[in-house]
């Protein structure tokens, strides 16, 4: 899958986008078709370097999905509970399965080059505000959601 790391900080500025692939592999026994949309909220800094990084993450899972929509809220973290990150998805599709899988999220160099007009490490693009008219609506939008929230 394709995706994006925005990030904002305590002052309300936002930072990014990061271009993401996430990769994945599972093995056992699973059957269906299934089309999943997903948002993480890292909620610190050592969540956010593991996206900076590239990372591996694996873990057993018991999932379905059924009809037109099927909806998950977990929370994650390290094991010394410092990397907080909480996930959302919603999923199209008929599937259930019980498996061991691993997803690895790298950068997508490709589209920050493109993005950007440069090569940029993580590190940089992270640290440069997000500004332009590309990504002021959906910062607008996220805005509008933590007002909401509040």
């Amino acid at each position: 899958g394709e995706g994006f790391l925005l990030k904002r900080a305590e002052d309300g500025r936002w930072y990014g986008p990061l271009f993401l692939k996430l990769y994945g592999i599972s093995y056992g026994f699973q059957a269906g078709v299934q089309k999943s949309g997903l948002v993480f909220v890292i909620m610190n800094e050592k969540g956010i370097e593991g996206f900076l990084g590239n990372n591996v993450t694996l873990g057993g899972s018991a999932s379905i999905s059924a009809g037109p929509t099927g909806k998950t809220l977990s929370a994650d973290t390290d094991y010394k509970l410092e990397a907080a990150i909480y996930s959302y998805s919603v999923s199209n599709g008929i599937f259930a399965g019980v498996s061991l899988g691993g997803s690895i999220i790298r950068q997508d160099t490709d589209t920050n080059r493109e993005y950007y007009g440069l090569s940029l490490t993580p590190q940089e693009i992270i640290e440069k505000e997000a500004i332009g008219d590309d990504i002021n609506e959906l910062i607008n939008f996220l805005e509008s959601l933590i007002v909401r929230l509040n």
